[in-house]
């Protein structure tokens, strides 16, 4: 979809289902404007196993600018420019347990803008996470490495130490891309990719996938993403990369659930760019038959439907069977009618299992950054109970000043800033152990923190 303008949506701009991957073209030069109803269940982009592509889109005072459901892996890396000013969050995330849903920013040089409403004194936050984000010990990072942040904060809901947003290197400005990161596999697949040598960047994704390092691990939803996206285009054969998922999925069959039903999604949606449908449904009611939760059951019965209409659209129609015939429907109208109840059903069960989020504290908080030891980067977190000036600076022991992170009007929440491990002239700091503080004025908190090399 390409230089589409969406304007005052109730429920959402774009809702990209299970159907929507045949086009790896995804989402560009759209526009995203007051996709609202005031209680963060409009969004300008609804995802649900999804792998998008979403580029230089500017999604701009919508409640949510990106919902993201089960099993989607969006992507807004390398060179993305998407622009994120919205309401209340810029990327909110919904799933269950196993937590599969992502996305993929890095080097995506993405503005996202803090909205401050005056009336309520809250300011947007650029991630959501439900609460089931934290029923899963690894749920995947997401390197926000090369994108502009207001104020130099990454704001996140809720605080917590197990959400995993990596950042070392932020761009200088909103509209500004920072230099071209250090060398790196993953980097220089999304280089061969961009040149549109896709079968060097195909087979590099493959090799990273095959002998990932514990700092690639954090790549390895991108590259599998990857490894289907460019499935897509002509010079992949799909049938190889269907042999490669079901490498994978036998490799990770006990150790790895996640990873598990992740691949499982995108082999069956390579069955769908196949025309395999017969394989598409035999995957799918295997969830309907033995469901691992009353949600994923839900959603396997949405993406039935979605194969079954797509099978009856064929000209050529190949015989199927299955053992759901009640969500194979006489025609399109019928279809989008059962097909949207499903969908509000499904939205419905994941707002009853939905906890409240955590409360802002009463009085100014630092929480202790992490990790800590820290091998260079380390993440702080501070909630203010309204907004207020604010300073946070790091020291060495002996009292002297390191580095100054934040220094201005802060508003009310939760915020989160990056120290690098460098000092205030940019060279990295001695191992040993240093002094974070918050200052507001009428309060300082300090913190230790211990830096490693």
């Amino acid at each position: 979809m390409d230089s589409c303008r969406f304007e005052n949506c109730d429920v959402c701009g774009i809702r990209a289902d299970i159907a929507s991957y045949v086009n790896p073209a995804g989402i560009t030069d759209c526009q995203f404007n007051n996709c609202t109803n005031g209680d963060n269940e409009s969004a300008a982009i609804e995802a649900r196993d999804a792998s998008l592509r979403i580029e230089r889109c500017y999604l701009n005072m919508n409640d949510t600018g990106i919902l993201c459901h089960a099993k989607s892996v969006l992507n807004m890396a390398d060179d993305a420019n998407n622009v994120f000013f919205n309401r209340i969050t810029n990327v909110r995330f919904t799933d269950d347990d196993p937590y599969e849903t992502t996305c993929a920013i890095y080097e995506g040089h993405n503005d996202f803008y803090h909205y401050y409403n005056h009336q309520t004194e809250e300011t947007a936050n650029d991630f959501d996470f439900d609460k089931n984000y934290f029923s899963v010990s690894t749920p995947y990072p997401i390197d926000a490495d090369g994108n502009w942040f207001q104020n130099d904060l990454v704001r996140t809901i809720p605080v917590n130490d197990t959400i995993d947003i990596t950042i070392d290197k932020y761009d200088q400005g909103a509209n500004q891309e920072a230099p071209d990161p250090e060398n790196s596999r993953f980097f220089t697949a999304l280089q061969y990719e961009k040149a549109k040598d896709y079968e060097a960047a195909y087979d590099l994704y493959a090799d990273i996938i095959e002998s990932y390092s514990e700092v690639e691990e954090k790549y390895l939803p991108s590259c599998y993403d990857a490894i289907y996206r460019l499935s897509t285009l002509n010079n992949i054969p799909v049938v190889q990369s269907i042999q490669f998922f079901n490498a994978e999925i036998i490799n990770c069959a006990v150790s790895d659930t996640v990873l598990h039903n992740l691949l499982t999604s995108y082999l069956t949606k390579l069955f769908i760019v196949d025309e395999d449908f017969q394989s598409a449904i035999d995957l799918i009611q295997v969830r309907i038959d033995e469901p691992y939760s009353t949600l994923d059951s839900l959603r396997a019965v949405l993406d039935l439907e979605i194969v079954l209409q797509l099978a009856s659209f064929e000209e050529n129609k190949k015989p199927i069977t299955t053992r759901y015939a009640q969500y194979k429907y006489p025609n399109i109208q019928v279809f989008s009618a059962r097909h949207e109840e499903h969908w509000q059903q499904m939205k419905r069960l994941l707002k009853s299992t939905d906890g409240d989020t955590p409360p802002i504290p009463p009085a100014v908080t630092l929480y202790q950054n992490y990790p800590n030891p820290s091998n260079p980067s380390t993440t702080i977190n501070f909630s203010l109970p309204k907004q207020m000036k604010a300073k946070l600076k790091v020291y060495n022991l002996k009292g002297q000043l390191v580095k100054e992170l934040v220094n201005g009007t802060i508003p009310k929440g939760r915020h989160k800033v990056v120290w690098d491990g460098k000092n205030a002239q940019g060279k990295s700091a001695a191992t040993g152990i240093y002094l974070i503080r918050l200052d507001t004025g009428g309060r300082a908190i300090t913190r230790k923190a211990m830096l490693l090399k």
